[in-house]
Formats: structure tokens, sequence, C-alpha cells
């Protein structure tokens, strides 16, 4: 008999009896988080998808996206000894015949981007070039919407190189990384670029950069930010339409920038850039021009 006046068989009951009393609770609760689960489950069919079927799940665009990232990572790949050309040419062409099939898709403009960047890739492949001189794909087409960072907040000087936003004009030059910038003529403003139509209320804009120096391009990327400062990457689509017309301008060597890997140590190149911008809002376009790892980057207001 203990103090208590309990039998030592009676302490061990009752832990025995709480031992029940905990095991109950748990299951109880257990089956309860079960039945929850199997209800949001039911509710969200995503939630039961087996490994492998997510591509399966995903939109159309969505699924062209994925597709020619793959393509494109396999192009660029400089370990890949051997390229089935053939077998990427079509299965880009077959890309595109589905991609057509959206035209009036609100994503199509930026999935056509990103087509015609990975058509590019292919080119410099067929041209007999080595993979590592093929660049890799621009942020700008791989991604997204008008870039609103800057939408309704006072920009800090402490972002720009010299703390201020350059004027374009023949003497304008900035030098940013190895690359000395030239920037002499405003931009361009076009509705129609070869036979390829700006969209209702939206115009392409022309910008011609000059790089004097031994330059990367593919360090740099570029951005032109209408009057409200969002951010438009550039149109691929125009520039493989403007790569067809007699480029004029500054004196020197005129090209397309999307054509062109790395600039050379001697003389100005002048490299040309389409974007759209909305009609109604590009009084006053803000280009900007980031190297990669670098703190601040260039704006020029035309």
């Amino acid at each position: 008999m203990r103090p208590d006046g309990n039998s030592p068989g009676t302490g061990r009951g009752m832990i025995a009896l709480g031992g029940c009393a905990v095991v109950l609770v748990v299951a109880a609760t257990t089956f309860a988080g079960g039945c929850m689960l199997l209800r949001r489950r039911s509710q969200s069919p995503a939630l039961l998808a087996a490994p492998g079927t997510q591509k399966e799940e995903m939109g159309e665009i969505d699924t062209l996206r994925h597709d020619l990232l793959v393509l494109s990572g396999d192009l660029s790949d400089p370990e890949r000894q051997e390229y089935d050309l053939v077998r990427a040419s079509r299965h880009l062409e077959s890309i595109e015949i589905r991609l057509e099939a959206l035209r009036g898709d609100p994503g199509y403009l930026k999935l056509r981007a990103l087509h015609e960047s990975v058509k590019l890739q292919l080119q410099i492949l067929e041209k007999g070039k080595p993979p590592d001189e093929i660049p890799p794909l621009p942020p700008a087409t791989t991604v997204p919407p008008a870039d609103d960072r800057y939408v309704g907040s006072k920009v800090n000087p402490s972002i720009l190189v010299k703390g201020k936003i350059f004027s374009p004009s023949a003497s304008q030059t900035v030098r940013y990384g190895p690359a000395l910038f030239h920037f002499a003529r405003r931009p361009v403003s076009r509705s129609r670029i070869g036979s390829l139509e700006a969209e209702a209320g939206w115009k392409f804009i022309d910008v011609e950069v000059g790089i004097a120096g031994k330059a990367a391009l593919v360090e740099y990327s570029i951005v032109a930010l209408d009057d409200f400062l969002r951010g438009f990457q550039p149109y691929l689509e125009a520039e493989r339409f403007l790569s067809k017309e007699k480029l004029a301008g500054s004196k020197g060597i005129h090209s397309v920038w999307r054509e062109v890997h790395s600039t050379e140590s001697g003389g100005v190149t002048w490299l040309h850039r389409v974007f759209a911008l909305p009609a109604d809002a590009m009084e006053h376009p803000i280009l900007e021009i980031h190297r990669q790892g670098a703190s601040k980057r260039v704006w020029v207001q035309y």
C-alpha cells in the first residue's frame, strides 16, 4: 500500500487509461485530418496528379514555352558534341504551327519572341558556329509582362551611372563595362516593319545604340521604359523583319542587335533594337541598359 492509500497497481492502471485516451485522441485527430485532406484533394484534382503529368495539365501557352526552353537548352549546351539539326528544325516548325493557332492569346507576343530567340540559336548552329558562340536566351524573352518596379516611385539617382539620366547627342558617350556606348539619334517610331504591323494602340520604336570596344553583348540587357516607367523587353519578332531592311542612321557598321554576339575592338558598331510600346505613352521613352552583376545602370531619355 502506498502513502496515498492507493496500491501500486492503481497508478499503473491510471497511466494505462491515460495512455489509451491519448491514443484515442491522436487517432481521432488523424482521422479528422485525413478526412479534411481527402476533402481538399477531392476539391483540387491537381493535387492528385502523379509525377510526370504536370506538363499535360498546363495550358497550351505554358506547354509551348516549356518545349521551347527545353529545345533551347539542348541547342546551347556546350558539352553536347552532336546536334540533330534537321530534327531540331522540324521540332521548331511544329512548335511554330501550334503557336500560330494562339495568335489571339494575350501571351502570344512574348512566346513569339521566345520562339524567335530559339530560332536564332538554331541558325547559328546551322552556320557551323561552335556551341560556345550561341548566345543564351536573353531574360527578355523567357519572361514576362511589363516590368512595373519603377512605376509610381521616385527613382534614386544612386542606381544610375554618374547619378544622372543622359540625353542623346552626336557627342554623347558613356563608358559602361568594357564597352563605350554612343547615343547619337532619337528612336524612330514606326507602325510597320516589313510586313509586320504593330498591334492596335501600339507602336514600334527602332533604337540605335553605338558600341565601341570589345564586348560580349549577352552581358547586357536592354529595356525601354514608357512615360509611366513601365519596362518593355525587345521585340525579337520585329527585329527579324528589321534585319531584312537596309539599315540607315549614323555612319559606320549597322546591324540588328539580336544578330550580333560580340563587338570588335576597332570602330563603332551601330546596333538596332526594336521595342513595342503603347502609342499613347511614349512621348519621352527611356532606354535602360544593365550589365550583369553591375550595381548601376545606364538611362538615356529621348
